[in-house]
């Protein structure tokens, strides 16, 4: 992963459009959703390519680093490895000392991630749903994921995971990350110990189930159009 690529688009990006430097990954994060919205897959074959292109050339820049992030996971994916991208990036540009003082925001290792995901899997059963109430940008359940389909990608789809998270960039970044590796869940943005109800919940990858298909797909709820 070239992190310097990252940050130069998105810091030309900012600048371009007069935003601030820190909701740069925020804005990405949101072009990802929408050109990975399962809406897209409805009409059909020919009208999800016109979406696709429709994205690129309303964002080249973007639609570029959207390519080399795919490419990115992938090919640590052939590793046996997970990558998040945006969590890099968030510790990077946006997660101040000062933010991260205030919130107890975080993010776990890597191998720290993987050291407990081996130790949780130990015994465990080879489905079932797995949860992590307090999950950053997914590290965890992302370790989880790898450590049960390194060796077979496909391992890891008997697996519904479910993220919570109060921070709605946090969750994006999640959202994202489960789709990305090919995960099967969702993501709530929620305070968990306060039990509040979820201002957004990401729906993953609804098309690859239970077929596995070569696409990709998050399904974004508001609270105000939850049924």
């Amino acid at each position: 992963m070239d992190k310097k690529k990252y940050i130069d688009v998105l810091t030309e990006q900012a600048d371009k459009h007069s935003r601030p430097q820190e909701m740069a990954l925020s804005d990405f994060c949101d072009y990802l959703i929408e050109f990975f919205s399962v809406d897209a897959f409805k009409a059909g074959t020919a009208e999800y390519s016109q979406h696709i292109l429709n994205c690129t050339e309303q964002n080249p820049d973007f639609a570029g680093l959207a390519f080399q992030w795919l490419d990115d996971v992938a090919t640590a994916m052939e590793r046996g490895e997970w990558l998040d991208v945006f969590g890099i990036l968030y510790e990077e540009m946006y997660l101040s000392r000062g933010k991260a003082s205030k919130t107890g925001q975080f993010f776990t290792p890597q191998s720290v991630s993987d050291l407990m995901a081996r130790i949780s899997t130990l015994g465990a059963g080879d489905h079932g749903k797995v949860n992590d109430c307090a999950a950053g940008s997914g590290r965890l359940l992302l370790a989880h994921y790898m450590e049960k389909s390194k060796l077979d990608h496909s391992a890891g789809r008997r697996f519904e995971y479910v993220a919570q998270d109060s921070d709605p960039i946090a969750c994006k970044m999640c959202a994202l990350n489960f789709m990305v590796h090919g995960m099967y869940g969702r993501v709530e943005c929620r305070d968990t110990l306060r039990m509040t109800e979820p201002t957004v919940v990401y729906v993953i990858n609804e098309v690859k189930y239970p077929f596995n298909t070569p696409y990709y797909s998050v399904r974004k709820i508001l609270a105000e159009n939850r049924e």
